[in-house]
């Protein structure tokens, strides 16, 4: 039984993936321009709007806030008993009217129509342990792209099944951006959880709960441009000019805090839930989640 639900759901994750190449939402960063050769601050030519290193540093920071794991769950660990299989789905606003994201995008959003929003697909899986120990994994594919994410993570419960105090768990975990295309990113969070689970009915367990978590993310691109351009097919033996000069966006620290509220109920071994994630710096990014779970 236990077997079957998860070949179900890994079944759902890959029916919902689109891998085909250059999908609307996938980066193009060479539209942002080269940060080589683009005035410096103050001389004349500059804005800061148009600045390609300050809109790679803002695209940056609202996709670490987009990447970050779901928080899905209660802070208890559940022991060794607990192994729990979550399928989620999220949604994460972007600025997508300002330069930096319209110009870091294969399409041109306003001329596509394409989403405001990240769309994406959560495959989840959280084991507990003794000692108030929880490891937890994650793969999320992104709609309307050919990338995806995934990491692994740990949690430390501190207090967990006190009558008349909230459960209480402090975890990491690390995060990377995988076939990205132009763009990388590496991310380590540090997180506080504070949960307190209800029973209603004698059926029913109802856990609202909030969470801080803080982003150190590291993003940088591939080379960008310098390639030969193939279109002008001039025969055999011919020599090709590369198109633009080749150039890298350097690699970048962003730090980006975040609040979650949740709440989930659950009835024997299914369970949903609901969770707004608000980051403080992130360029008026948020995320809204949800999802269904089984503890198998």
């Amino acid at each position: 039984m236990n077997r079957t639900i998860f070949y179900f759901f890994l079944f759902l994750l890959l029916a919902t993936t689109v891998l085909q190449a250059r999908q609307p939402m996938d980066f193009s960063l060479y539209r942002l321009g080269n940060p080589n050769t683009y005035p410096a601050s103050g001389t004349a030519g500059w804005s800061e709007a148009d600045d390609p290193t300050i809109n790679f540093k803002k695209m940056s920071t609202q996709l670490a806030a987009t990447i970050a794991p779901i928080f899905f769950g209660e802070a208890d660990s559940g022991g060794m008993e607990k192994f729990q299989l979550s399928l989620g789905y999220s949604m994460s606003k972007l600025a997508i009217n300002e330069n930096y994201w319209q110009h870091s995008l294969n399409d041109e959003p306003n001329d596509t129509g394409i989403s405001s929003a990240y769309h994406s697909v959560d495959l989840m899986i959280r084991k507990g342990f003794p000692f108030g120990l929880t490891l937890h994994g994650n793969v999320r594919y992104y709609i309307l792209t050919e990338f995806f994410s995934g990491g692994v993570g740990v949690e430390y419960t501190i207090n967990e099944g006190l009558r008349v105090a909230p459960d209480v768990s402090l975890g990491m975990n690390y995060t990377g951006l995988f076939n990205g295309g132009d763009m990388n990113m590496h991310q380590l969070a540090l997180r506080l959880k504070i949960s307190k689970s209800f029973v209603v009915a004698n059926e029913l367990l109802l856990t609202p709960y909030i969470a801080y978590s803080h982003l150190f993310s590291w993003a940088y691109s591939n080379r960008i441009g310098g390639y030969y351009d193939y279109s002008q097919q001039a025969g055999q033996g011919a020599v090709y000019a590369p198109k633009g000069d080749p150039f890298y966006f350097d690699q970048i620290l962003i730090n980006v805090d975040r609040l979650a509220l949740g709440f989930r109920w659950s009835r024997g071994v299914f369970g949903m839930q609901f969770e707004a994630i608000i980051p403080f710096n992130a360029y008026k990014n948020f995320s809204l989640n949800g999802g269904i779970f089984f503890n198998l």
